[in-house]
């Protein structure tokens, strides 16, 4: 790793530490059949994880559940598929600043409702995605154990590196229909 990069991430770390201080809220463990509404936050590979990502919306839309997702992709300009009905909202990296940290007009309408559950379904570290997590008032947040710090999860799930997205949709769910009963 080169030395801009390893300061890049040194300061988005310290940015992060504070983001996370300066949004704590109390943690309000939810399960799936109280949920009233959910914030999805997952990083776009490819059009298919967006597929699994709106089946994934269906059905928690089929249970009475208000679902908004917000979904980063990794180029400079959203693409033809990025275009989507409202509760699908995405951002890219022209979204981010240098150290890669969202500008808030790009994650606004996401992060400002509060959530009875944030659910983070990022297979790999996206560092924008910390972000927006770190700074959600979600009552309860969900996602893969981190490799590295700061972590903002109240639940974090230990996952094999080569899960797939449609493994760890399976598993949010069995875990989200088990706790609080």
């Amino acid at each position: 790793m080169g030395i801009i990069k390893k300061i890049k991430n040194k300061i988005a770390e310290n940015k992060l530490r504070k983001d996370i201080r300066c949004s704590y809220s109390e943690t309000v463990v939810c399960n799936l059949n109280d949920a009233k509404s959910i914030g999805i936050i997952y990083e776009v590979v490819n059009e298919d994880d967006f597929k699994l990502i709106k089946n994934f919306t269906q059905q928690l839309k089929s249970i009475n559940i208000n679902v908004l997702t917000l979904g980063y992709a990794d180029i400079k300009e959203l693409e033809s598929f990025h275009i989507q009905p409202k509760e699908h909202r995405f951002f890219c990296r022209k979204d981010v600043n240098w150290y890669g940290k969202p500008n808030f007009d790009a994650i606004e309408d996401f992060v400002k409702p509060r959530y009875d559950i944030l659910i983070d379904l990022q297979l790999t570290e996206c560092l924008p995605l910390k972000f927006v997590t770190a700074i959600s008032q979600a009552g309860f947040k969900i996602g893969r154990k981190p490799l590295t710090e700061p972590n903002c999860y109240d639940l974090m799930l230990e996952l094999k590196p080569y899960s797939s997205l449609s493994f760890f949709i399976e598993q949010v769910t069995v875990y989200l229909k088990m706790i609080n009963k």
